[in-house]
């Protein structure tokens, strides 16, 4: 515990009141924590003392303190650590009504959570206890779901604030906390991270996720502890990618958490055995390790994405592509005259746009002789063709008005015949320009059919 004997908070309203961190096994803080368990007792019909442990408040990150009136200890008050960024009040008590003791005390236990580098403050008191839910709503706690042990506990009221400076935590705090989280836990092995933090060639920013793995020898532990990934932050919202009934996952082997914290992070965290490890890291050459505990992690290169880099095409791939998008322009025409709007920008979007971004991601290849990536979905090919090329692919994407889809259909086709026509000069391969011909003219002619047409010609 931080300068036990040694910190001394000074209440401007009653000169007479002091307030000391002290050990929770003194005499005194005893003999207070027996009298609030009393009070609780007569009037909740349960003394707390089930949810406190002393050996909580005697941490590097925690805190119990003793209130003094002339000597005489009149309060005590406690917090302990729920996560890096999270801490929880325990045992507050005023042995006097109404003289501000309980107030003090609070004030005293929030900036004690501030210059420990806690953000946000929660604690958990019971319903029928009328004083303490309006004691905490008085001084700016506002009631959150229940937390930790208290969850169904209908009973139990939790309450939370947010406290010092609130802003978004850094690379460098994520890194300490993922790595001090893993440190501190004996079943973490090994830390290794992959996704775009550690590619060089991508451009660093807030919204960045953390995907991180934790080497283990067992799954089930993690996944039966619905509490351990608090530690982490306050979550806004999350997912369990392996808990999705749309595909199965091998949850004995390998387990995810994907979790949106209130401070604008992101980590996607999963834990996988030793021998899931083995057969995974080395599938993509975006990895960097972190920590490896018991050096069973294999050595690796040097991050790179090369990866993801644009192939060379062969004639066989370079037609396949030209052929699907021909193609498919029969099913956008049709959909576009009977006014599907939705099954055509479904066409479009899933099935048509991924062989324009393909060819586009050729001539991006061609002018970096196949040595870059244009990102998911082609998000960064703009860095590799000319402005007005990607001004006019943006205009590919359409409303939902049936005009303007027809004028986005047509500019599609139209760019990508012409990009076809240069990626085939450029490789030496084969375009077969009578089957573009034959299908934009076909898209041309639908679009000029009546909406009572009965026969195509």
């Amino acid at each position: 515990m931080w300068g036990t004997h040694t910190s001394f908070y000074d209440d401007k309203e009653n000169a007479k009141m002091k307030i000391q961190e002290e050990s929770v096994d003194s005499l005194e803080a005893k003999e207070l924590l027996e009298e609030l368990s009393a009070s609780l007792e007569k009037i909740t019909g349960n003394s707390g003392k089930n949810s406190f442990k002393n050996e909580d408040v005697k941490t590097k990150r925690s805190v119990f303190a003793v209130a003094r009136e002339e000597g005489k200890a009149v309060g005590c008050g406690g917090l302990r650590e729920v996560s890096v960024d999270t801490g929880e009040l325990k045992r507050i008590y005023s042995a006097k009504c109404g003289q501000g003791i309980g107030g003090t005390m609070l004030r005293f236990l929030e900036e004690k959570a501030s210059h420990l580098g806690y953000r946000r403050l929660i604690l958990e008191t019971r319903k029928v206890n009328v004083n303490a839910v309006n004691f905490y709503l008085h001084h700016g706690y506002k009631i959150c779901e229940n937390y930790g042990k208290y969850i169904g506990n209908e009973e139990a009221v939790c309450f939370e604030k947010k406290i010092g400076e609130w802003k978004m935590r850094s690379e460098k705090e994520m890194y300490h906390l993922i790595l001090e989280v893993a440190k501190r836990d004996e079943r973490v092995l090994a830390v290794y991270m992959n996704g775009s933090r550690t590619n060089p060639n991508v451009p660093k920013d807030m919204f960045q996720d953390y995907d991180i793995i934790y080497v283990v020898n067992e799954t089930k532990s993690f996944r039966e502890d619905k509490q351990w990934i608090h530690q982490f932050g306050n979550i806004l919202f999350m997912q369990y990618p392996e808990e999705t009934p749309y595909y199965s996952s091998d949850v004995e082997n390998c387990y995810g958490w994907l979790m949106q914290f209130d401070d604008g992070n992101r980590i996607d965290l999963h834990v996988e055995t030793v021998e899931n490890m083995k057969k995974s890291i080395h599938e993509d050459k975006l990895c960097k390790i972190l920590l490896d505990k018991e050096g069973i992690l294999p050595e690796i290169p040097e991050s790179t994405d090369e990866d993801y880099w644009v192939k060379c095409p062969t004639q066989e791939q370079f037609a396949a592509t030209c052929n699907e998008f021909w193609w498919l322009q029969d099913n956008v025409g049709k959909g576009l005259w009977r006014q599907e709007i939705l099954y055509v920008m479904d066409m479009i979007n899933y099935y048509v746009r991924p062989m324009l971004v393909r060819i586009l991601s050729w001539k991006a290849g061609i002018k970096t002789e196949f040595s870059c990536s244009v990102g998911k979905a082609g998000k960064y090919l703009n860095r590799y063709i000319s402005k007005e090329e990607w001004d006019e692919f943006l205009e590919t994407y359409s409303c939902a008005e049936l005009a303007k889809m027809w004028e986005s259909a047509i500019k599609m086709c139209e760019l990508f015949d012409r990009v076809a026509k240069e990626v085939a000069a450029e490789l030496n391969l084969i375009y077969n320009e009578q089957e573009s011909k034959n299908s934009l003219g076909y898209l041309r002619h639908i679009k000029t059919l009546p909406s009572d047409a009965e026969t195509i010609y």
